[in-house]
């Protein structure tokens, strides 16, 4: 599942992954991530000079561990 959230935790978003692909989700996704979201995850456009920590929270029930802080 992915979630997008503000950092209070009101969720902004939610969507399984297998239908993020779908039409109506892509215009979702295009109206609720910020553009340099998408330019880092989906283009991979990495930025040169910024550096943009965030965390990767797997769901309580997926049983997946949490991950380590991250920074691009």
């Amino acid at each position: 599942m992915l979630l997008f959230s503000e950092v209070g935790g009101r969720t902004i978003y939610r969507l399984l992954v297998r239908d993020a692909a779908g039409e109506t989700e892509g215009v979702l996704l295009n109206e609720t991530v910020p553009p340099w979201v998408v330019n880092i995850v989906v283009d991979k456009n990495l930025p040169q000079f910024i550096k943009i920590p965030f965390y990767l929270l797997p769901h309580a029930s997926s049983g997946v561990k949490s991950l380590k802080k991250y920074a691009f």
